[in-house]
């Protein structure tokens, strides 16, 4: 599981604008799967600003001990676009699966619980 990083380091003016730089580097395309990630710009009453609907990832595990040291923070050899799947699959060593299947805590293929119908209370149940 990866550590905890303040959340204001994400949100930061610097982080985004290594993003959109991370992002044209990379030709918007997954680093490990090549699939297309795409960018959208979105509107603030104060302009505006772009989102990846992926992610801009340190290649090296970004964490507390670390954080502070330019090069594993920030440093563009450091970090690589990947879309969501190829993302979590490497951040929390969750293997893809079908969409709106997940493996539990034991291993077994579950259903993830919003794709059940809304007056199901279940959170999830075996495939």
């Amino acid at each position: 599981m990866p550590s905890k990083v303040n959340p204001k380091f994400y949100n930061s003016k610097h982080w985004r604008n290594l993003e959109r730089i991370i992002y044209e580097r990379d030709e918007g395309k997954c680093q490990m799967c090549g699939k297309h990630v795409e960018m959208i710009f979105i509107t603030t009453k104060h302009g505006g600003y772009y989102r990846i609907h992926g992610a801009v990832d340190h290649i090296v595990e970004l964490n507390e001990t670390n954080i502070n040291n330019p090069e594993i923070a920030y440093g563009e050899n450091n970090l690589q676009l990947l879309c969501h799947d190829c993302h979590n699959t490497k951040t929390f060593k969750k293997p893809r699966t079908a969409q709106g299947l997940r493996f539990d805590e034991n291993g077994d293929l579950v259903k993830e619980w919003w794709r059940w119908p809304r007056n199901n209370t279940r959170k999830s149940s075996k495939y």
